[in-house]
């Protein structure tokens, strides 16, 4: 993916209505690059969002998160929201 590139993200299986939240940083690191943003699930528990990557984002290897929040209740049926997929981020 190119700095100044976007691109949109799909996800399902949740319930209709969930909120999902969607957070873009350093891969493998607690470091986030993006503001998180919010989906809503629609009625088929389907979201998709666009995001942009930042043109002064420096080359690297990113991660993005989606996570249900769990209101700080934790444990495996919080883990099992949890989503992750890579990207790549290059010099546009």
């Amino acid at each position: 993916m190119a700095q100044g590139a976007s691109f949109t993200i799909h996800g399902s299986g949740y319930e209709p209505g969930q909120q999902i939240h969607i957070s873009l940083g350093i891969e493998q690191t607690d470091s986030f690059v993006m503001d998180e943003q919010r989906a809503v699930a629609d009625a088929g528990g389907n979201y998709s969002l666009t995001i942009t990557i930042a043109s002064d984002l420096p080359p690297g290897a990113y991660g993005i998160l989606t996570y249900v929040a769990d209101h700080g209740l934790g444990g495996p049926a919080f883990e099992a929201t949890k989503r992750f997929a890579g990207i790549d981020v290059v010099a546009s």
